[in-house]
């Protein structure tokens, strides 16, 4: 009697499992066909800057020249708008938006910019005028004032034209570059 207990629940213990291995079978069948179907489509994913005032996507190595506009802006802020006391923070939120091959050179820019700022007591802000993107090379310029001041004292108001480059990895878009020189004038 027990033998023929004990051989009934071998049988339904049996097809339970035989049961349970054909469905996770069929689960990694359509998780394989899901995956190929995600890895095939090209789509658009959309990102949102800080304070984002229009739409923003990328597609693969495309991406939308209002995103690139509102990240220049951001990062113009992190790296023209400071003084002795917020210099250091900026520049640390800076770099989490900055490509990894370009971490220890840029980090050693903003590192000699802080010990200037200190030693000078100085303190910038960049007033944007104009903002020209060229999506095909991920570089933005701007070009605006740049004030500084000493002590709180404006000791030069120049013209600048500032730029940033652009680098995407892995799906995500850093700040690989940036460059802050004087505006040429242009005759006529």
């Amino acid at each position: 009697m027990k033998a023929r207990v004990s051989e009934r629940n071998l049988k339904m213990l049996t097809k339970s499992r035989d049961s349970v291995r054909f469905f996770l079978a069929l689960s990694m069948v359509m998780n394989i066909i899901l995956g190929i179907g995600l890895v095939s489509q090209s789509k658009e994913i959309i990102f949102v800057p800080p304070e984002n005032k229009l739409q923003v996507w990328f597609k693969g190595s495309e991406i939308s020249r209002s995103y690139l506009e509102e990240m220049s802006i951001m990062f113009a802020h992190l790296l023209l708008d400071k003084n002795v006391k917020n210099s250091h923070f900026q520049h640390l939120m800076l770099l989490k938006y900055v490509y990894p091959d370009s971490q220890g050179r840029i980090q050693a820019k903003l590192f000699n910019d802080e010990k200037r700022y200190k030693k000078e007591n100085l303190s910038t802000t960049f007033y944007p005028r104009k903002i020209e993107v060229n999506t095909d090379k991920k570089v933005v310029t701007m070009r605006g004032n740049l004030v500084t001041r000493v002590a709180e004292r404006v000791v030069t108001n120049e013209d600048k034209k500032f730029r940033l480059k652009f680098q995407n990895e892995h799906a995500t878009w850093y700040l690989s570059n940036f460059q802050l020189n004087k505006e040429e004038k242009s005759d006529g």
